[in-house]
């Protein structure tokens, strides 16, 4: 478990790749409100390879390779488990004029991903409650994102909007008078002399 601002991070200020970071566990690997992250000023960014036999789960985190300024690619992200649950995340692997790294989510039961995921820039600065999986390039290719799941669950967030419209004239009720014809009920205010 990472959580409350934990952070694992490799990084790269001069001309040296970024490194790799790996985290393997036999039962859950869970962030909450934390990060792991790889970074490179100029070069290529490194990777990060997430890995567990039961369940990655993230809340409020960020998964993100990223290269900066430099013409290097994005590192690639991989998440692979039994399950992968994502919510109110990102998961970024980016690059401004390299091409931009892939993103795989690889589960064998189930992955499930809050409502709305965006997968296409341009990106909201908050996922409202959804995920964010960005695998874009400012000046180059774009990378992948790949999904592998028996069952990939994305909570209805990718959807067809309806076509028929509602006709709000069928839920208004007739007035009392129309209703109720001479046995209709009253309501009269009267004043009283002297008050």
């Amino acid at each position: 478990v990472l959580e409350n601002g934990g952070r694992l991070s490799a990084e790269s200020t001069g001309t040296g790749d970024a490194g790799s970071i790996s985290v393997g566990a036999s039962e859950t690997v869970e962030l909450i409100g934390s990060s792991i992250s790889t970074r490179a000023d100029t070069a290529l960014g490194g990777n990060v390879d997430i890995s567990s036999d039961g369940i990655v789960s993230t809340y409020r985190s960020s998964i993100t390779t990223d290269v900066g300024a430099g013409a290097g690619n994005g590192g690639n992200v991989t998440l692979a488990a039994r399950a992968i649950a994502l919510n109110r995340s990102t998961v970024r692997a980016s690059a401004t004029a390299g091409n931009g790294g892939d993103i795989t989510l690889a589960a064998t039961e189930a992955l499930v991903l809050a409502a709305p995921t965006v997968v296409a820039p341009p990106f909201p600065p908050d996922p409202q409650g959804g995920v964010i999986l960005d695998a874009s390039s400012q000046l180059a290719q774009s990378g992948d994102i790949l999904f592998t799941s028996p069952e990939t669950n994305v909570e209805s967030g990718l959807s067809a909007l309806e076509t028929a419209y509602l006709d709000a004239s069928k839920l208004i009720r007739p007035s009392c008078d129309v209703a109720g014809g001479a046995d209709a009920g009253r309501f009269v205010v009267r004043t009283r002399p002297g008050t």
